[in-house]
């Protein structure tokens, strides 16, 4: 007996090590995958407010501006669309408030800004008064240019961008947060309709999401299809929409208590649209286990491309893209 039971006893050892070694590093890549997921999402919504300020800055004047019941109108539309926004406001070059819009009026309003401290990115120190007196830009040129090809196809109603070029980037989340900064005032103003614009997602995201091996909450958000670029489903559900008046539909799914849900064909369909036209976002559990909060907007498409400019330019090569993925 003793000679039978060893020999099961060192195979079951060796089993158990090899299965923890490989489990751990599973959970370890999960891990690692999830942070820089997060850290990607934070770059995202920094970079999303920083556009959001710069369409602002870029697309009024300064007179505008400084007009405090302009820039409280400027700062609503901002904030509709994020309330990550506290206040805003508008300083001069002797750091002087112009104008300012917040829940610190009282304290800020006065607020001299001309002898605060500046940072020196070259020495990682606090900026010299030479460093300061050697500042001295005029109002007309304006820092940071960056240069972004773009196509857009009418037919389709599909924007396409270089998201990332050498030192010129701009994520599609940025990218919306410029037009959505644009389009926004125009509808406020009841120039045009709403505009909603959704980032296509990778044509794995709603896979992901609906494969989960334990699917618990799955949300449906559907924002109206173009009328003339859709399928019949598309078409179906942009007039389904418009009959009844709706501007946006959402659908919400809860899983019984230890079960998953089960999607079936309307509802897969509903969520293949959506992703398109709005967003699907999940939470669940993996294979392994593990929680998984996902969403279409999270995994915008991107797609690779080598360019070679001694052979094409680059906006050849977003074009050639373009009809590739159309």
């Amino acid at each position: 007996v003793g000679f039978s039971v060893i020999p099961l006893l060192i195979v079951n050892l060796a089993l158990f090590f090899v299965f923890n070694r490989i489990y751990t590093a599973k959970v370890s890549e999960d891990l690692q995958n999830r942070v820089e997921e997060r850290r990607d999402t934070l770059d995202l919504f920094l970079d999303e407010r920083i556009a959001q300020i710069f369409t602002v800055a870029h697309t009024h004047s300064v007179e505008t501006l400084a007009d405090e019941a302009e820039l409280g109108r400027i700062f609503a539309v901002m904030h509709a669309k994020s309330d990550s926004y506290v206040d805003i406001g508008l300083i001069d070059r002797e750091g002087k408030h112009l104008a300012y819009v917040g829940p610190y009026y009282e304290a800020l309003k006065a607020v001299n800004y001309k002898n605060e401290p500046w940072f020196n990115a070259q020495t990682k120190e606090a900026a010299s008064p030479d460093d300061l007196e050697a500042l001295s830009i005029p109002q007309h040129l304006l820092p940071h240019l960056q240069r972004i090809p773009f196509l857009f196809k009418p037919a389709t109603h599909r924007l396409f961008l270089v998201s990332k070029d050498r030192k010129d980037s701009l994520s599609a989340a940025s990218a919306k947060q410029l037009l959505d900064g644009l389009f926004a005032p125009l509808a406020v103003e009841g120039l045009f309709p709403p505009v909603e614009i959704t980032v296509e997602p990778e044509r794995d995201a709603l896979d992901e999401i609906l494969g989960l091996k334990s699917l618990e909450h799955l949300v449906i958000e559907l924002v109206p299809p173009n009328p003339d670029d859709g399928d019949e489903i598309e078409k179906k559900l942009k007039e389904r929409l418009k009959k009844q008046n709706v501007r946006k539909q959402t659908v919400q799914l809860d899983a019984e208590r230890n079960q998953s849900i089960k999607p079936d064909a309307d509802t897969v369909a509903l969520a293949k649209v959506a992703a398109s036209n709005g967003k699907v976002t999940a939470t669940g559990h993996d294979a392994y286990g593990l929680k998984q909060e996902l969403s279409t907007v999270d995994k915008p498409l991107r797609e690779r491309v080598l360019h070679d400019p001694n052979v094409e330019s680059l906006f050849d090569a977003l074009r050639r893209t373009a009809d590739n993925l159309s």
